[in-house]
């Protein structure tokens, strides 16, 4: 019980060490804005690693769904006298492979809509506007501009 209470305050010890207090100069200090290219970059590179996964983790449960398939053939012919090995180790790593990909993707949407966010664009919009015989769409070119306070 005594060890709990220890636990807890080392726990919330940590926590206060590692709270850092904020000054308003640091909220103004605009230089640590990334460069204009730098959410797109990573996002590519996110998306890279994310592709990287999802193949090599494809390839590892398609090889290992080949050999389970090939050891229980050998085994038929064999008529049990030979014995099917395990491949649990590399199913769970392709697994591991798939199910990893997709917080990458994640991350490079999020990055993706933040460069968006962050660019200037041109793009046609569409205005509506009342005629005689009803309300009509027009489309008109509009151009658009995100600045970051």
């Amino acid at each position: 019980m005594r060890f709990s209470k220890l636990y807890k305050c080392l726990f919330i010890c940590c926590l206060l060490a590692l709270h850092k207090p904020v000054t308003a100069a640091q909220c103004a200090d605009t230089s640590s804005l990334p460069e204009p290219g730098y959410y797109l970059r990573v996002s590519k590179q996110y998306k890279t690693a994310g592709y990287v996964l999802l193949i090599g983790g494809t390839a590892v449960l398609t090889g290992t769904g080949m050999l389970v398939v090939g050891e229980a053939f050998v085994s038929l012919l064999t008529l049990g006298y030979h014995e099917p090995r395990s491949y649990k180790v590399a199913a769970l790593m392709g697994a591991g492979c798939l199910l990893g990909s997709i917080p990458l993707f994640i991350v490079s949407n999020h990055h993706r809509k933040k460069a968006k966010a962050l660019s200037a664009n041109i793009k046609m919009d569409t205005g509506w506007k009342s005629l005689p015989s009803g309300w009509s769409g027009i489309a008109y070119p509009a151009v658009g501009l995100v600045v970051p306070l």
